[in-house]
């Protein structure tokens, strides 16, 4: 076994007879446990920081963060923003080795693809305040929200009543594409493997209008993190037995800031040779400061929507001709996910839900992607949102790991 074949997987050199996906599947089992407790989050603008435990193969992250929320009005009043609730978290961060981002984005991009990323998981019949006078107006679907949720006051809402108001998040950071094939897993069972989270609170500025006197405040926020681990077995000779490791599965968010009215084009960040393209989740907020609100994605808000590489190729586009056009994409993404994503502004362009193998893009041969779009509204302080759920290959990335 010493001299035996080794095959690089996410930095590690493993011997190619341990590199057995049939037989890890027949004798893995996935197993659950907590990975860190933080009985008081470090408070609003700051951040709080923990290592993942070195165990097993890790395909995924469950982070529930749980509080009371005090509004005292005073003589002033308080309201929400349309950050609230799940962009409490500004940005988590899952890195590898303290050098790669496996992670990082916000935690509105999480609740938004792990619908996305979830078959059957919809949000339909969840009952959410949003828009007006606290409590808000009553809406049952688009929140992105679970019912096991509770958002303790409405999202975007004025006049907050004094009190105390439980909340309680869920969030899922997903290491592996899917909890299947564990494509994108990481091998975490050795030294040489460090996965640290970081999670950045937003401001109280961003999520909350606070007109003083009044006050907001968490009372004792605490973070549960809990793992989703698959044991590694042995196999005859003693030799550990994994499936194909090969690649990082990535979900990565940055802001563009130069969008405007009309056909714009934002050139996706970190393209490389050897990365698939899985899905791009974008969207555009607009207004400055407290008022920025996301678009909804309706067919007065938008013209052409789809995705350009090589500068002038145009492989998919959602309608360009008539007033149905950027809406076309909310009906492709709401038949796929069962979710009315483009009513919390939210598009995506998928490669991954229908056929992996197929429909992923290929950066090494498609260059200068780029996502591509029409506002069509009055645009000011404009911050175009895009998340990029990518697989780093490595070798034998589509082998015998049955992709």
């Amino acid at each position: 076994m010493a001299n035996a074949p080794t095959i690089n997987m996410q930095g590690i050199d493993v011997p190619q007879t341990s590199i057995n996906p049939t037989a890890f599947y027949a004798n893995t089992r996935r197993k659950r446990f907590n990975e860190k407790s933080i009985s008081n989050f470090q408070g609003l603008g700051a951040s709080d920081a923990f290592t993942i435990k070195q165990s097993g193969i890790i395909a995924a992250l469950d982070l529930h963060v749980s509080g009371q929320l005090v509004v005292t009005p005073s003589t002033g009043s308080v309201g929400t923003t349309s950050r609230w609730p799940y962009d409490l978290l500004k940005r988590v961060v899952l890195s590898a080795n303290g050098t790669t981002n496996l992670v990082a984005c916000s935690g509105a991009h999480l609740a938004a693809f792990r619908f996305v990323a979830t078959p059957n998981l919809n949000d339909r019949g969840v009952p959410r305040g949003s828009g007006g006078a606290s409590p808000g107006t009553a809406i049952t679907q688009g929140s992105l929200s679970l019912a096991s949720e509770n958002w303790g006051v409405g999202q975007n809402v004025s006049a907050i009543a004094a009190g105390t108001y439980d909340v309680e998040l869920y969030y899922r950071i997903p290491l592996a594409a899917d909890l299947i094939k564990l494509l994108g897993a990481v091998f975490g069972q050795t030294q040489a493997t460090s996965l640290n989270v970081e999670l950045d609170w937003n401001t109280q500025a961003a999520l909350f209008n606070v007109v003083a006197p009044a006050t907001v405040a968490f009372t004792s926020l605490a973070v549960l993190c809990e793992g989703i681990v698959f044991s590694i077995p042995y196999g005859p000779d003693g030799e550990i037995v994994i499936p194909n490791l090969s690649a990082y599965h990535k979900l990565i968010a940055y802001n563009d800031f130069s969008v405007g009215a009309g056909e714009y084009q934002s050139l996706l960040l970190g393209q490389g040779v050897g990365q698939l393209l899985n899905r791009v989740l974008f969207r555009l907020w607009n207004g400055a400061g407290a008022a920025s609100a996301p678009v909804p994605i309706t067919s007065q808000n938008f013209g052409k929507i789809g995705w350009a590489y090589g500068g002038d190729q145009f492989p998919e586009t959602w309608a360009s001709n008539g007033a149905a056009a950027g809406h076309m994409l909310r009906f492709w993404n709401e038949e796929t996910y069962s979710i009315d994503l483009g009513a919390s502004g939210f598009g995506c362009l998928d490669f991954a839900s229908h056929w992996l193998m197929r429909d992923a893009v290929d950066e090494s041969t498609a260059t200068n992607l780029a996502a591509l779009l029409t506002p069509n509204v009055a645009i000011a302080s404009p911050v175009l949102e895009v998340v990029q759920e990518t697989l780093s290959a490595g070798s034998g990335m589509y082998g015998s790991s049955g992709s």
